[in-house]
């Protein structure tokens, strides 16, 4: 894969930690707090496997398919949990999520583990 794809698919993997980082912020700081510890919890969740993908690609580990596996499902919850919030900082992160398990669910491919 050429190193332009690898550096694009860190870049999407970086920008949804930061949208789940600012998820968390705006969610310890709501009112609403006691309703938002599920998706603040799993914005950190995210943010972990989104980190831990862009670590392997820059390793040129061989774990990069079964990590982007894995980061497409915790993306998928993430995103489920925030789109139920009405807060501007969730509908952001529900909307990066998607797009990264998307391309995570891509990626898992053309990172398949060697036979």
């Amino acid at each position: 894969m050429p190193s332009q794809e690898y550096q694009s698919y860190i870049q999407l993997l970086n920008d949804c930690g930061a949208e789940c980082k600012r998820c968390i912020d705006a969610g310890l700081n709501s009112a609403d707090f006691g309703r938002l510890v599920r998706c603040i919890k799993l914005c950190t969740d995210c943010t972990l496997a989104c980190a831990l993908v862009a670590s392997l690609l820059q390793a040129d580990s061989e774990n990069v398919g079964r990590a982007s596996a894995f980061c497409a499902e915790v993306c998928e919850l993430c995103a489920q949990e925030s789109a139920r919030f009405d807060l501007a900082a969730c509908q952001r992160v529900a909307a990066a999520c998607h797009r990264c398990a998307a391309e995570c669910r891509r990626k898992k491919q053309a990172f398949a583990p060697p036979a």
